[in-house]
């Protein structure tokens, strides 16, 4: 297995570098929603480039970069609960307000 080079910034901030892939849907989820997980469409089982800090502080939340807000109403049917956009702010609501 080759590693994989991730380019371009961080899909949540859109300010740092990505040096790492961050998986949308946590793992702990897909785990405990197995079979919602799995009809998931593949576009939304992929990971997405971000840097290391958003990808630390996300952790198991319910949160989506800003590009992926589309398919919230998809993710909730899925894997019920409160999905919500965040662009990296540690201060912003979508982040204070959502925990696993």
């Amino acid at each position: 297995m080759t590693a994989q080079r991730i380019e371009g910034l961080c899909a949540y901030c859109r300010k740092r570098r990505a040096n790492c892939s961050d998986h949308v849907v946590p793992k702990s989820l897909r785990k405990t929603h197995a079979a919602q997980y799995a009809a998931l469409p593949e576009s939304l089982r992929l990971t997405v480039p971000s840097c290391m800090e958003c990808n630390h502080r996300k952790g198991q939340r319910k949160l989506v970069p800003p590009s992926w807000g589309k398919y919230i109403p998809q993710l909730v049917v899925a894997i019920p609960g409160r999905w919500r956009v965040w662009n990296g702010d540690t201060q912003a609501k979508s982040y204070t307000a959502v925990w696993i």
